[in-house]
């Protein structure tokens, strides 16, 4: 619909025209960045029903399933999600206080979160995690609940290093263009409007 109403724009005088072709290219390249930084931005998102189950393990009168985000953890932000169930009747564990201590590579305790879940869904306790440095990591999960008493369990996490690692320069590129895309446009339409007035 969009390409139908550009290619329409034939009948528009040539400084109008530059104007269109100007917004095309913008509308191209900002999508092209949309492409680009959407991994990243993805990655920030708190979504425990899109976690990745990693791990599964009764203990005691619990099953504990822990998930997380992304697919493949990379050094960084980690979303996990932790459910923990009652493993006589396959029910979730609604009143939990779950807390997390990451232990490094080297076994050293180096981030304490706590997990939380919301009243709109009390199944899954979130917690973001952040993770320095590559290796495999063990999440010690401490759970608690009236109804089934106290657990602490021991989960591995592999933690890859990034890719491509996060810097404020790509930040400022990203805005240096998104400032120079919209000037154009703008300085486009400014001069198409002067040469309109002008007899």
């Amino acid at each position: 619909m969009i390409k139908e109403y550009l290619t329409a724009a034939n009948w528009l005088p040539s400084n109008q025209k530059t104007v269109v072709q100007a917004i095309k290219i913008s509308v191209l390249l900002l999508a092209i960045l949309l492409l680009l930084f959407s991994p990243m931005l993805e990655s920030e998102v708190n979504a425990n029903g899109d976690s990745v189950e990693i791990f599964r393990e009764r203990s005691g009168p619990y099953e504990i399933v822990l998930g997380v985000l992304p697919q493949q953890p990379t050094v960084g932000t980690i979303h996990l999600t932790i459910t923990p169930i009652d493993a006589q009747t396959s029910e979730p564990v609604k009143n939990s206080q779950i807390t997390i201590v990451a232990y490094d590579p080297s076994g050293k305790p180096a981030y304490k979160v706590r997990a939380l879940n919301t009243p709109n869904n009390p199944t899954y306790y979130d917690a973001n995690l952040t993770v320095p440095k590559p290796g495999i990591w063990i999440l010690k999960l401490s759970i608690e609940s009236e109804l089934l008493g106290n657990i602490t369990i021991n989960a591995p996490l592999t933690v890859e290093r990034q890719s491509i690692p996060p810097s404020p320069w790509g930040t400022a590129i990203w805005l240096i263009v998104l400032i120079t895309i919209t000037g154009g446009a703008l300085q486009l339409w400014h001069r198409s409007r002067s040469a309109e007035k002008s007899p």
